[in-house]
């Protein structure tokens, strides 16, 4: 029961709620006020009256505090590298470069921020979120990461309104994009690049790993650290376009479902390395 709120009142107004939810609620309040047919008398005028209407303003804001609160929105910004303009000149894949919109397991395909998995449980950093899908936000950055590396450089992102035709694709497959145990966040995953053209090209795939030397333990925190493992993805994808003209012709040397496997035992070691005791 709310203090201040007579107790007729608060188990009629509450009675109301559950049977009619929290808009009735206070259409029944709003009556009784009017009635002041809670002053235990059956008058309506006078302190009767008046205690009802108190107790229905008492009520009345006690059901409107019960809404969510509003999160608070994160996202992802550039992390600043070195602009490299002459490679526009001597290799023509940097010129115009399509990202496609990376893919992520369906644990850090939500809203909310992941901080990460510690004793089987998925850790959520409770009233955040990110200020927009995941996979776009991931996208969105690796787009104007490049495009700050590569002046010049048409990049942009997969289902854009751009009409040019890539000379270059960028996939990006996420596997952690959150912290390790011992807090330090963490970007795995792997990153192909292949040539663009009418005709499928084959794809040169590799690992991708960047880890933060320092732990955090806020979601800003992670945010911030995420963005400049951002820069060091932008920085591996124009290291690979560079040897895109070597990519072996059957495609990467080795298959993506073997760099998949080799991944994930790669996380599963580092990931019980950082548990705390280790």
């Amino acid at each position: 029961m709310i203090e201040g709120v007579p107790e007729r009142v608060w188990r009629l107004g509450a009675a109301a709620g559950e049977a009619s939810g929290k808009e009735r609620s206070a259409m029944s309040v709003k009556e009784l006020a009017r009635t002041g047919g809670i002053a235990g008398n059956g008058s309506r005028s006078g302190p009767g009256r008046r205690a009802g209407l108190l107790g229905a303003l008492a009520l009345t804001a006690a059901l409107g505090g019960c809404g969510s609160t509003e999160p608070s929105y994160y996202g992802l910004v550039v992390a600043p590298g070195q602009p490299q303009p002459s490679l526009l000149v001597t290799l023509p894949q940097y010129r115009v470069i399509e990202v496609r919109m990376p893919s992520l397991p369906m644990r850090l395909d939500r809203d909310t921020i992941v901080m990460g998995s510690k004793d089987f449980k998925l850790n959520l950093a409770r009233g955040t979120s990110w200020n927009e899908p995941p996979a776009n936000l991931i996208g969105g950055t690796l787009v104007q990461d490049l495009q700050q590396r590569l002046p010049g450089s048409v990049v942009y992102l997969q289902d854009s309104a751009v009409t040019t035709p890539p000379q270059s694709y960028v996939d990006l497959s996420i596997n952690q994009f959150e912290s390790l145990p011992d807090g330090r966040p963490v970007i795995t995953g792997i990153l192909s690049i292949r040539k663009g053209g009418i005709l499928p090209q084959p794809a040169c795939s590799q690992l991708l790993r960047w880890s933060s030397p320092q732990p955090v333990s806020t979601a800003q925190a992670l945010v911030a650290a995420l963005s400049q493992g951002m820069g060091y993805v932008a920085d591996q994808a124009i290291v690979a376009l560079r040897g895109l003209n070597s990519c072996p012709s059957t495609g990467s040397t080795k298959p993506v479902s073997e760099l998949q496997k080799a991944l994930t035992q790669a996380v599963q070691v580092t990931t019980a390395a950082s548990e705390p005791g280790n």
